[in-house]
């Protein structure tokens, strides 16, 4: 449940009621909304009822009090808390907006001393971490044999964990925004062997050294790296070092497929995000992915008519982002495409070159087509009559 606030400016209400419905088992997943402001007594009282609903066998299972700073006064509950229940705790998000890693001191603490851990997902996003983290290290060092997720995205500066931090069971790293750089993310990566979905978007430099770092990351099945400076090379690399790649998400990079080489093959990957890149050898890109499902190219300056035709004829194509680009012309003969929904917003598509794809790939059920010169001929009507000529297909057009 997400406990409610009191109007701006009131002082802070009371837990009470809360307090009751948690220690009565009526509250598994508990937010605490950054904007709701909490008593400093009872913040101890919280934690107290945590602790009581846990021994009683029915604890809080997910727990989100981000944006809050903790006083001092609530660290013995706090500690009793992790250290003697919260054995039913495994989604946790916590620390006020400017936390640094001291401020992790209590709960690391806590989790420390605990005989039972079984938290899977931390999220310290958005604080203000950096360097060397000791007490994040001390957290996740207590929590490594059953934390699956790790977000530590927009911190303040480059962050590292200690030497000797081991994390096996870690699936999902989230390290957006967090200005690493290669060396960095390779630290990241050698305490995370088993990281299967990795997020480092907007960390510009980790495109400066791929292969420094990429072959730590093996096993992996998503990454993202949106907002890097990655081109044609760094992609390769990346392709090549973690062949079990399923999706990629590179949007807003440097890609242009141009350097790609003709033999560079990736048969695993289905989905791949390359929207606002300077794509100028697409063709070099689907030769690339040949069995890609979905395909987000959208705002890729020069692609047009004929590329879109090439990417419907990929034989497993299932959905097509080409918004923001250029389809003036009607579609080449071929194949139908085995597309299901097609996003032409924003491609300067008039009304007769609209059905003339239409009838080319009946098969495709969602046309997305809004802000385009063939929505605003005669009020929208004759695209009210078209939608109706192609149903039980979907047509979007405002």
């Amino acid at each position: 449940m997400a406990w409610g606030q009191p109007a701006w400016g009131a002082d802070p209400a009371p837990l009470d009621p809360l307090l009751a419905q948690i220690r009565a088992g009526k509250v598994r997943d508990l937010t605490l909304f950054s904007s709701q402001r909490v008593r400093t007594e009872d913040w101890a009282r919280l934690f107290d009822a945590l602790a009581d609903a846990d021994r009683a066998g029915h604890g809080v299972r997910s727990l989100h009090i981000s944006g809050h700073r903790i006083p001092a006064e609530a660290n013995a509950a706090l500690h009793t808390y992790l250290s003697e229940a919260a054995t039913a705790l495994t989604v946790l998000a916590i620390l006020a907006r400017d936390a640094t890693d001291a401020d992790l001191a209590p709960w690391a603490n806590g989790l420390a001393a605990a005989q039972v851990v079984n938290l899977e997902e931390l999220d310290v996003s958005g604080k203000a971490l950096a360097g060397p983290c000791a007490n994040l290290g001390r957290f996740v060092n207590a929590a490594a044999r059953s934390l699956r997720k790790l977000d530590v995205a927009a911190n303040a500066g480059t962050l590292s964990l200690p030497a000797g931090t081991m994390l096996p069971t870690l699936a999902t790293l989230v390290l957006a925004d967090c200005d690493l750089d290669a060396p960095a993310l390779r630290g990241w990566l050698a305490v995370a062997p088993n990281v299967a979905d990795l997020d480092v978007a907007g960390n510009a430099h980790i495109a400066a050294d791929v292969p420094a770092w990429a072959p730590l990351a093996a096993n992996l099945t998503a990454v993202a790296v949106a907002g890097t400076h990655f081109d044609d090379a760094a992609l390769a690399a990346l392709l090549h070092a973690c062949p079990s790649l399923q999706t990629v998400n590179a949007a807003e990079c440097r890609v242009t497929g141009t350097d790609l080489a003709n033999d560079l093959s990736a048969p695993k990957c289905t989905t791949l995000v390359l929207r606002k890149n300077p794509v100028a050898a697409l063709e070099r890109v689907l030769a690339a992915v040949p069995n890609v499902e979905v395909l987000d190219v959208a705002e890729c300056k020069g692609l047009g008519a004929s590329h879109l035709d090439a990417v419907l004829q990929m034989p497993r194509i299932q959905t097509v982002g080409f918004r923001g680009n250029a389809v003036e012309a009607d579609p080449a003969p071929g194949d139908k495409s085995a597309a299901v929904t097609l996003d032409l917003t924003a491609t300067n598509l008039s009304l007769p070159v609209l059905r003339s794809w239409i009838a080319r790939h009946p098969g495709v059920v969602n046309w997305e087509v809004a802000s385009n010169p063939c929505g605003e001929e005669n009020d929208g009507a004759d695209m009210l009559e078209l939608a109706k000529e192609i149903l039980p297909r979907n047509l979007y057009w405002r």
